[in-house]
């Protein structure tokens, strides 16, 4: 019965959204369930100040409480606006970065796909034990991470075929 709710938010799956022999796309999409957790817990923290200050005067410690909700409000309403689009482009010889709020690029990076030597997913340690965040490591040794360790599925997927299309690059360049 559960899990009938989550069929109601569309998927926060790390997955390919396109795939060819040239060109290979992933969306990380909005972290739905989380952005939801977050906007829920701030609202019901506002309303349960306003309901324990039912008939009472709300002074500056109501409005105090309920402006501290705001930054729980403010991440979760990111979480489900934010995503990013990985974009493996064989023609272009290179791997773009791009990470959208509501549509429009925040931040952008490229890398020439030749520096890539392989995707992984690094389990998260301590805090983060349970998450996983999908990284590119590169020639040098560096990782370049492709987005935030998360308990989102479709990790190992996103870098089983991230490996394989550099693979099939790499045929080609031979």
């Amino acid at each position: 019965m559960a899990g009938s709710y989550l069929t109601m938010f569309p998927s926060s799956e790390i997955r390919i959204v396109e795939q060819s022999s040239h060109r290979l796309v992933i969306i990380d999409p909005p972290y739905f369930a989380a952005g939801i957790a977050m906007i829920l817990i701030s609202l019901l923290g506002i309303a349960g100040v306003i309901f324990l200050r039912h008939g009472h005067k709300f002074g500056w410690t109501g409005w105090a409480a309920v402006f501290s909700a705001v930054p729980f409000l403010l991440i979760g309403l990111l979480f489900l606006i934010s995503q990013t689009f990985i974009t493996f482009d064989y023609a272009k010889d290179s791997v773009v970065i791009e990470r959208r709020t509501l549509g429009i690029t925040r931040a952008k990076s490229e890398l020439a796909l030749t520096e890539v030597a392989a995707a992984s997913v690094i389990a998260g340690t301590g805090r983060q034990k349970g998450t996983g965040s999908l990284v590119l490591i590169l020639n040098s040794g560096d990782n370049v991470p492709l987005g935030n360790y998360s308990s989102q599925a479709g990790h190992v997927t996103v870098a089983r075929a991230i490996d394989a299309f550099l693979e099939s690059h790499r045929k080609r360049v031979r």
